[in-house]
């Protein structure tokens, strides 16, 4: 771990996190706790040092101490041979730990590095990405191949996610991510019982989620939720009439026989919130990392940003092609100009006509 910036150039990302998950699966063999401290370590390391706040990192694939760097310009970025890596790593250091950290950092990899690189129009992953600039769809030719590393892993990310969303081991059923749609998953007493869990939510974009369960006949298991530490309070319903709200993030456990059409409703409280690195400001809603557009039009990305009391609220984004939107009034400028109203679109959404239409930057310049 100490060695990763031994030599100037780094060490490559994929590669490394991909022995990482080799030595999990022989401690998973073996028993070795040894092997599970050195993937634990390292993955807290890479947090450390190298993941952004979009859920990235790294430098032409390399391990750079980048996350020192992330207020910085620059070219090449977050991989996504390395997104998909680290996604991976994440959801096994999740089932095998049973530690609520290692979905979060998923969940923000996925909303914001991950799906800013897929587009939905042609169905392809960008190989990289930055947090400023324009995103472009770089695809280079493998082997002769009309398909590269990062076409071919791309696909892993969403593997990752979904297979994290909600998982079931020795009586105890664990959501982890919040996601809209429906899971089957084995039922306690054997057989071909099933616990479905059909889950209505528009989150991240709403922070509501609503959890039906689908039951073959009344069970008792432990029914797991994870709290993200974005959230300064999460507040749990249950059809019963139980009412729990947590502060600390992790997880609240519902233990109970549970019956066919049992629902819970869980509500997320969290506001913008900023975030300062090296002279710049960037911003936060919930797992979801807020950009500037250029399709909003509302002034030069360069423009220093003066610190003052913000209230951010959600507008309707300017096209279909952004996913959410927010706008607060900023005091701009060097001068004592009064706050204007300045747009803001969620990470993913930025920069996704891949040209200059849609110029985005996530740090933006801070008046000292």
């Amino acid at each position: 771990v100490k060695d990763r910036h031994a030599d100037n150039h780094g060490h490559k990302a994929y590669e490394m996190m991909s022995c990482c998950q080799g030595l999990l699966d022989y401690y998973l063999e073996t028993g070795d706790k040894r092997c599970l401290d050195a993937v634990v370590l390292s993955a807290e390391n890479i947090i450390a040092d190298e993941i952004d706040i979009a859920g990235g990192g790294t430098q032409y694939e390399r391990f750079c101490a980048s996350r020192k760097r992330q207020a910085r310009d620059y070219a090449i970025g977050s991989e996504m041979c390395v997104l998909t890596t680290w996604m991976r790593r994440c959801q096994k250091l999740n089932a095998v730990t049973g530690e609520a950290k290692w979905a979060e950092e998923l969940e923000r990899t996925f909303y914001n590095s991950y799906l800013g690189s897929f587009s939905p129009a042609t169905g392809s992953f960008d190989a990289y990405a930055s947090l400023a600039g324009e995103r472009e769809s770089f695809h280079p030719l493998h082997c002769r191949m009309q398909i590269n590393c990062c076409e071919a892993n791309g696909p892993r990310g969403f593997l990752a996610y979904l297979g994290n969303a909600a998982t079931y081991s020795n009586g105890v059923v664990n959501v982890n991510q919040y996601l809209f749609g429906i899971v089957n998953l084995p039922s306690p007493s054997g057989g071909k019982k099933k616990i479905g869990l059909n889950s209505f939510t528009e989150f991240p974009r709403n922070m509501r989620y609503a959890l039906t369960l689908d039951l073959d006949s009344s069970e008792k298991f432990t029914l797991r939720f994870r709290v993200p530490a974005w959230s300064s309070k999460t507040s749990f319903k249950l059809s019963s009439g139980e009412k729990k709200e947590v502060t600390n993030s992790g997880y609240v456990s519902f233990t109970r026989e549970w019956k066919d059409g049992d629902q819970v409703e869980v509500l997320f409280e969290t506001k913008v919130k900023e975030h300062i690195e090296n002279g710049h400001i960037a911003f936060t809603y919930g797992p979801l990392v807020l950009a500037r557009d250029a399709r909003f039009g509302d002034g030069d990305f360069s423009e220093r940003v003066r610190k003052g009391d913000v209230e951010f609220s959600p507008v309707t984004p300017p096209d279909s092609s952004m996913y959410a939107a927010f706008s607060a009034f900023l005091k701009m400028g060097v001068h004592d100009n009064p706050p204007r109203a300045i747009s803001f679109c969620d990470f993913s959404s930025a920069g996704s006509t891949r040209d200059k239409r849609s110029f985005y930057r996530v740090w933006l310049p801070l008046a000292e």
